[in-house]
């Protein structure tokens, strides 16, 4: 939401959310994993997110959601106050191709 609508964080949250497909996210956990030894920074997979926390006290946070792409409709979880949560289905027409997001100037991509 940052990176859409202020292109930079949102001043009162203390996290980033970023989606990946879950089929990618092996490989992203591994280089994740392999470069944690010397940092500060705490590591948790779960079976739909995962988050990088800077440290166990430290609310700032990277929170990794996984979708699930199929051949019309990709599934994305979700997580509400209280732990509580579901899916939300989006027509793949919605989100792919991905386009160009600003974000404190550097570009990425983006539905």
């Amino acid at each position: 939401l940052g990176a859409v609508r202020n292109q930079t964080h949102i001043p009162h949250e203390t996290d980033i959310d970023i989606t990946m497909d879950k089929a990618d996210f092996p490989q992203a956990a591994r280089q994740i994993e392999a470069r944690l030894a010397d940092t500060h920074f705490i590591f948790r997979i779960l079976p739909r997110s995962a988050g990088l926390f800077f440290s166990k006290t430290n609310q700032v946070h990277v929170d990794f959601w996984f979708y699930k792409k199929g051949p019309t409709q990709t599934v994305e979880p979700f997580q509400i106050a209280g732990g509580r949560g579901g899916d939300y289905k989006i027509d793949n027409a919605i989100l792919f191709p991905p386009s160009d997001c600003v974000y404190e100037g550097h570009v990425y991509k983006c539905p």
